[in-house]
């Protein structure tokens, strides 16, 4: 109710409590390798984590409907395989966002007409598919 997060510790059943929203939070999405975390609140606003530190607050009026990370390998050219690790946001407007986990720095990818509902990745074609 308050924004609280509790992190509860399996190994040792402890427990820590972190106060870092002003609403309570609707939404929780960790990416694949449980190295970052994404909390939002009622008003929008997201806290990236990572080890259970807050590390960034993203202030936004638009609640996000889907958070998606995703991580692939891709050949640089003269670097060799390079890995990304992405995170996109959707919003109920039906704008799509996107950064890299290492820099949590925002762009727009695109607006579509709608809410974002679901957002896919397409291997076969590198293709991002939005709902």
């Amino acid at each position: 109710e308050n924004g609280a997060l509790t992190f509860l510790d399996a190994g040792d059943g402890t427990s820590k409590s972190m106060e870092e929203h002003e609403s309570p939070v609707t939404k929780i999405s960790f990416s694949a390798d449980k190295t970052m975390m994404v909390s939002q609140e009622k008003e929008g606003s997201v806290i990236f984590w990572r080890e259970k530190n807050p590390i960034r607050t993203l202030r936004r009026t638009i609640p996000i409907s889907k958070i998606f990370f995703f991580s692939f390998r891709h050949e640089v050219r003269d670097k060799g395989r390079k890995e990304a690790q992405l995170i996109f946001f959707g919003d109920r407007l039906g704008n799509v966002e996107y950064c890299e986990q290492r820099k949590l720095e925002f762009k727009q990818l695109c607006k579509v007409n709608g809410a974002v509902k679901e957002i896919f990745f397409y291997e076969k074609r590198n293709t991002l598919l939005k709902m």
